[in-house]
């Protein structure tokens, strides 16, 4: 027979059991998907058990810009089976764990650590900096899985709140690939369509380009490092606006020098004025799918 006692997490503001609010270093090995991206540092406090505040393990939270995770790690000497997180923009009376709305039960294999991800998007109008979320954070454990004894069951009298103030973090600006990336793993962007100079080419017309020898077509020589970087970009999540007014440049060449069907390749000698003029915004869309300049690193 398993033993199950409801713990969950408190502080010095809500008046109950004081606890120590500290900054940890970011946690790993959890068992939940983490949104790629950079996070705020961690804040963690006691995972508390009932009034004689038996501290079991921590619970830390952090958040990145579209979502807060809220992590529970054990001491080892019991293992979670539950976990129920409300969360508020407003303080509110404590709530019972089974309304809590972001949960997750786990009874038949015991977990020493969970993380439980709460969306930003069902809280619009909160703000990095300015917005104090309120969260319950209970837990259900057990304490004979890891061959402990539990001294008592406490029920569900918990009343402790965590006060977390949303933190500001920078995005990592991601990584660039160049246009051989591109061309041999179309897996990474067989779902994409890509504007080029005004035109819309959908995943097998633009592979179709990438695969197009350019045959001295500054037409070709150009669409091909606009097309990685526009993936760089959408598919790879490399943000960075040093090359925006390139692209801008690359798409208005395109369309001023469209043949009468106005889709590529145009045929466009590369030696011609506006041949070399192309050339010139391929070479800086190059040295962006790189990795070299003021944009992001190339990938490694």
């Amino acid at each position: 027979m398993r033993f199950v006692t409801l713990v969950s997490v408190v502080c010095a503001s809500a008046g109950l059991w004081g606890c120590e609010l500290r900054a940890d270093e970011p946690r790993n090995g959890v068992a939940a998907a983490i949104t790629e991206g950079a996070e705020s540092v961690s804040q963690c406090w006691d995972l508390a058990q009932g009034p004689k505040n038996n501290d079991l393990g921590d619970v830390c939270v952090t958040n990145d810009s579209d979502t807060i995770y809220v992590t529970y790690t054990t001491d080892g000497s019991c293992l979670l089976t539950q976990v129920h997180v409300c969360a508020a923009t407003a303080d509110y009376p404590w709530t019972p764990p089974g309304q809590c709305p972001y949960s997750a039960e786990f009874i038949d294999s015991p977990a020493g650590t969970y993380t439980v991800a709460v969306p930003l998007s069902d809280f619009p109008g909160a703000s990095c900096g300015e917005t104090t979320f309120y969260i319950q954070a209970h837990a259900a454990l057990d304490c004979t899985a890891s061959g402990g004894e539990m001294e008592s069951a406490y029920g569900n009298t918990f009343k402790g709140k965590i006060e977390y103030q949303l933190q500001c973090v920078e995005e990592e600006p991601g990584c660039t690939l160049t246009q051989g990336y591109w061309k041999n793993h179309e897996e990474d962007w067989s779902s994409v369509d890509l504007v080029l100079g005004g035109v819309t080419y959908s995943h097998a017309e633009a592979l179709a380009i990438l695969n197009t020898p350019v045959s001295g077509d500054a037409s070709l020589i150009l669409s091909h490092q606009l097309i990685a970087a526009k993936l760089n970009l959408e598919v790879g999540g490399a943000g960075s606006s040093s090359i925006d007014a390139t692209i801008a440049a690359a798409d208005a060449w395109l369309a001023a020098n469209a043949d009468e069907d106005g889709t590529l390749p145009f045929g466009t000698d590369a030696e011609s004025a506006e041949g070399v003029a192309a050339t010139d915004l391929a070479e800086g869309l190059d040295n962006f799918n790189n990795g070299l300049g003021d944009g992001p690193p190339h990938c490694d």
